[in-house]
């Protein structure tokens, strides 16, 4: 099966994605993201329960947090924003289960970023709380430490935030396993 697309634009143009479906059965793997993307960020959007409910997804993985550690959120502000976002996916998801994932350990001017604990810790909490499954990455990755690891090991980047592709694809290995 082919597909054209055509589009014309007379002043500016913004394409979010392009979804080609079919009526067959199988795995839909869709993946929203933006560089410094966080919680917030989606929320200010004010419609991505409503954008994921084309899917009709069965599962919705959350992976956000790590963004936040950069700035100074308080534990609260961050469990509000969790919480803004999950039930915007469950008003339009509502069959849909919700996973949420912790971010990794990472460095942020050379040294470990304990905001990442923190804030890990606020995801657990949040998720106790309203019975959402929780993957717990900073754990499974290593918990404190895990950073220096990752990157001696060539799992994560010269700037100790960011995974390479050997890590993002561990990271993925675990994540499925």
């Amino acid at each position: 099966t082919a597909a054209q697309l055509s589009l014309s634009s007379s002043g500016r143009l913004t394409i979010f994605g392009v979804s080609l479906l079919t009526n067959t059965n199988g795995v839909i793997y869709n993946v929203i993201g933006n560089n410094g993307a966080a919680y917030d960020s989606y929320n200010r959007m004010g419609d991505m329960g409503q954008d994921c409910s084309i899917f009709n997804p069965d599962l919705i993985i959350i992976s956000l947090g790590t963004n936040e550690a950069f700035g100074s959120i308080s534990d609260e502000n961050f469990y509000n924003s969790i919480a803004k976002f999950v039930d915007d996916m469950r008003n339009f998801n509502e069959n849909a289960c919700i996973l949420l994932t912790t971010p990794m350990e990472c460095q942020k001017n050379g040294r470990i970023n304990s905001n990442i604990k923190r804030l890990r810790d606020v995801i657990i909490q949040y998720a106790a709380t309203n019975n959402i499954a929780v993957y717990d990455f900073y754990e499974i990755a290593g918990g404190y430490g895990a950073s220096q690891k990752w990157y001696s090991n060539k799992l994560m980047g010269g700037d100790k935030i960011h995974n390479t592709s050997k890590g993002y694809n561990l990271h993925g290995t675990l994540l499925y396993d």
